[in-house]
Formats: C-alpha cells, structure tokens, sequence
C-alpha cells in the first residue's frame, strides 16, 4: 500500500475559466487528505482566468501558477506534470472539480504494484497493461481526469505531444502512449465517483463537429502507437470498425487499402451482428443507406430529448 503522506500533485491546464477556476481550486484546497501540492498552468487565457489563480496562489502556499503562451490542453498538461514534484499525480480541467475526498479516496487503492487508479469504473477491478489497452479501446475510460498516475507512468513528454489538430481525442491518444510505461504493474478500476464533470455549452467538447475523416486521422494516430510500442492489444479491429461506420454514415472517403486489410483482420474474428453488419455495408448501398439513416434518426432523437429536457 503507498504511504498516505507521499506528496500528491495535482495538475489543472486552465484557459479562459474564470467562471469556473475558483470553484475548481476550491475543490482542491479542500481535500481530506493534506499532502498535496497544485500546479496551475494559464494556457494564455484572454479573461481573467491567469489573476483569478494569482491571488489564490497569494493565499496558498501549495499552489504554483505556470503562464505560458497558448498551447492547446496537452501542451498546458505537459508543463504542469514536468513541473511536478509529487509520487502521485492528477490532472483536473479548470472548468471541473473534486469531491472532498478524491485523492484520498484513489490512494486508498494505490498498491505498491499500481501504476494507475481509475476512479468511476463500474466494480473493482485490476487489469494488466494490456487488459488496460484494450478497454481505452472501447471509450469508456478514454479521459486523463478522475484518475490517479504513479509519476514514473505519466511524467513523459512524448504522452502529451500530440498534433495541434486534434483538439478532442487527444486524452485518448495520450492515455494509449501512456500503456508502455505501465510494464507489469497494474491499473485499479474503483466504483466511487471522484471527479465531477462540468457539461457547459460553450466547451470545445460541446461545440466540436466530429466527422468520419477525424476519426480516421486519429485512428492512424493511435495505431501508429501501438505498433511502435509493440502493445498487446487484441482489439483494434473492433475501434477500427467504429471509426469505418462514421466514416460510411459521414459520407467520407475510406482508404481502400486499410479497408481491405481491416476486413482480412476480421476473418474467422468473434464479431457482433452489427459489426458485421458494418464490414458488409462496404459492399452494399442499402446498408450504407441503413447506416446513415440511423445517424440522422439518433440526431433527431437527441434534438427532441433536449427540447423535453428544457420543457
């Protein structure tokens, strides 16, 4: 078990929250568990977000403020966790906050053999490195909020430099590059919820228009990790096939070459009907139809169920 005095960094890239900043350090300064040190970096923020953190760091010792040029999220996650001191380290957007017990809550679940504690996972659950890959797949644990990073695992510059463009996703990819440093530690899956998400209209989340040629992008990206760190993760083929139905329901161009390998991967695979369903439609235009009709509906559908929601 670690030791419930190891310093704790806590990393906040911040830019243009001033709405929200002082909520977020609230949050943080309140934490039941005491040996913690907060690393905010202004992302060159236009408002008064960069102030705001001054004067809290004027009244807190532990608190460090970073101003740097605007360098998108990873670049500001990146200075913060070089500049951190602490075994542990956990990164909060500025616009989010912690529960009161957050970080003692996943060090509580820190083993000597744990390199990472997910927070928020539906049980208790241990995964190896590769177990871990494979559920990053998935999207279901894609975030690098609401968990806790040994410092050995997440201190590297190559996790957060990510491409300019890619402005969603771009935890995800880092979470991937993060897998290689796991070794044969383990990742803990806990059940408490520890961090709260803000959902804000005016996020880059909320207002992103995401389309299959993205995806793909992104895709190429992650594989390209993969391959190069040589991870044992089984399946790729099944991202792949999500990304290949946005690109059909997107209308967009797919790569004949890496459809072909994809569906030469996918031979004699345990896949699901609409996976299946999916790989097929390449070669039928009534599938393709099927699967563009169904964004449109989905879309309509979440339209109404915002119009009941504000009823």
């Amino acid at each position: 078990m670690t030791e419930m005095k190891d310093l704790v960094s806590v990393v906040i890239p911040a830019y243009n929250v001033s709405e929200y900043i002082g909520e977020c350090l609230d949050s943080i300064l309140s934490q039941t568990y005491p040996n913690i040190e907060i690393i905010v970096v202004d992302d060159g923020s236009k408002d008064q977000t960069g102030a705001i953190c001054d004067r809290y760091a004027q009244n807190a010792s532990n608190i460090r403020v970073i101003h740097q040029a605007n360098g998108g999220a990873n670049n500001a996650r990146m200075t913060g966790v070089m500049a951190a001191a602490g075994k542990w380290i956990t990164l909060v957007d500025g616009d989010d906050t912690l529960g009161c017990n957050a970080i003692q809550t996943m060090l509580e679940h820190a083993t000597d053999d744990c390199a990472i504690v997910l927070s928020g996972y539906s049980e208790e659950h241990t995964f190896s490195s590769a177990e871990y890959g494979e559920k990053l797949l998935t999207w279901s644990i894609h975030a690098l909020f609401g968990k806790l990073y040994r410092r050995d695992v997440i201190a590297h510059e190559d996790i957060f430099a990510t491409p300019r463009w890619l402005v969603v996703g771009e935890d995800f990819l880092s979470n991937i590059k993060a897998v290689k440093y796991i070794g044969d530690d383990i990742v803990s899956g806990i059940p408490q919820q520890v961090y709260n998400y803000r959902q804000r209209s005016g996020s880059l989340m909320h207002s992103f228009k995401n389309d299959g040629e993205y995806d793909y992008r992104l895709l190429k990206l992650v594989k390209e990790e993969i391959e190069s760190a040589s991870l044992n993760i089984r399946n790729l083929a099944n991202y792949e096939i999500g990304v290949l139905s946005h690109l059909i329901m997107s209308r967009s161009s797919i790569d004949t070459g890496w459809l072909e390998s994809l569906k030469k991967r996918c031979t004699g695979m345990p896949l699901s009907k609409r996976e299946q369903f999916i790989l097929s439609s390449t070669d039928s235009l009534w599938k393709r139809e099927a699967l563009i009709a169904e964004k449109k509906l989905r879309k309509i559908a979440r339209q109404i169920l915002v119009l009941l929601h504000l009823r």
